[in-house]
């Protein structure tokens, strides 16, 4: 076997074991300020203990464990200046993927819309609160496709992994799940009208009052 191609095996496993570890962090099947040991990991997750130290570097990079020098890693906990600067940064980032989503919307990106909210409807009046989030975070990662700037997308896509950490701990609240409902029924009805201020106008409102409830409920996190 080539230098290269071993290189590149170890790539994939590396990037398996980041992908299944942070799985775990963004679940909540590995709670914060839990000790990661690679041992376990490696044994959980079926890869030699190298893939899995190289996975927790990377994770530790994007802010997702925390290496301590003589004691272990472990999970990272959200704090609430975090939780505040991600909601912030998400508005300004969103807003702009809306106002480029109306703007240079097609039939794909819409009819990826329109059925991811009718499917959220349905997980809604069933009372599915996992579907329904997961459609709910699909649904903002449609709008960031649709904006078709990748640089955009790319810094959303890459403040949602915390976004969802702190999703999942309000996953049964009703109050979350009938301000999103609404929200979103708004964000469409501007996009159907192709009217971007309004669009803008609701996704802000929309991210301000999920905030708002979050901070409520920090104590969850």
């Amino acid at each position: 076997m080539t230098v290269d191609k071993r290189e590149r095996m170890g790539a994939t496993k590396k990037k398996y074991a980041y992908d299944e570890i942070k799985k775990l962090i963004i679940e909540n099947e590995i709670p914060k300020d839990a000790p990661l040991v690679e041992r376990q990991l490696s044994e959980l997750i079926g890869l030699s203990r190298t893939p899995i130290r190289e996975a927790l570097r990377d994770l530790a990079n994007d802010g997702m464990v925390e290496i301590i020098e003589g004691k272990g890693v472990y999970v990272k906990g959200i704090d609430f200046k975090d939780m505040v600067e991600l909601f912030e940064v998400r508005e300004a980032l969103e807003c702009m993927a809306i106002r480029l989503f109306v703007e240079r919307i097609d039939n794909y990106y819409f009819g990826n819309l329109s059925r991811i909210i009718k499917e959220q409807e349905n997980a809604y009046d069933l009372g599915d609160h996992k579907q329904f989030m997961d459609l709910d975070m699909q649904l903002h990662y449609v709008i960031a496709e649709g904006s078709k700037n990748v640089r955009l997308q790319n810094q959303i896509e890459a403040i949602y992994d915390q976004i969802r950490r702190i999703a999942i701990s309000s996953r049964d609240d009703k109050i979350m799940r009938d301000t999103a409902m609404k929200a979103h029924r708004d964000i469409m009805d501007a996009v159907l009208k192709r009217d971007i201020e309004t669009a803008q106008k609701a996704m802000a409102d929309h991210i301000r009052v999920t905030l708002k409830l979050h901070k409520e409920k920090y104590y969850l996190l």
